[in-house]
């Protein structure tokens, strides 16, 4: 697991998903968060870490999207989120979470289990924030 601490974009697989982002011309960079959304939404048997941590990176950018502070430095770039991707990441939250996923099985093992959890809180509680 290439992860150095509990924050939505403190791995790999995050960076990955940032590079993506920098990378697309700006009118395809709604579907690259669209595709992690639905990588982990969509898991079959079980959701893979790499792909559960792109769908987290990916939900805190929608969480985010528009404010003054955004996660990451995205702000420079352009970037149109569709409403759509609110409720798509909370899906994919929940299978983050759940019982059959890498991320919740690696997280458990540590001893930072707890804040993990509460910063995947932290997020579906933004998200729930900009759906009401």
């Amino acid at each position: 697991m290439g992860t150095w601490d509990i924050g939505p974009f403190d791995n790999d697989a995050a960076g990955d998903l940032l590079v993506l982002l920098e990378e697309a011309d700006p009118a395809e960079r709604s579907e690259v968060i669209r595709e992690a959304l639905e990588t982990a939404a969509r898991a079959g048997a079980y959701l893979d870490y790499d792909d559960a941590a792109a769908a987290v990176a990916a939900a805190a950018i929608v969480a985010r999207a528009g404010d003054a502070e955004p996660p990451v430095d995205v702000a420079g770039w352009p970037i149109e989120l569709p409403p759509d991707l609110v409720p798509l990441g909370l899906n994919a939250l929940e299978h983050v979470i759940g019982e059959d996923s890498e991320w919740r099985a690696l997280w458990a093992e540590s001893p930072e289990y707890d804040a993990a959890v509460a910063e995947l809180d932290r997020i579906r509680t933004e998200l729930r924030q900009r759906s009401a």
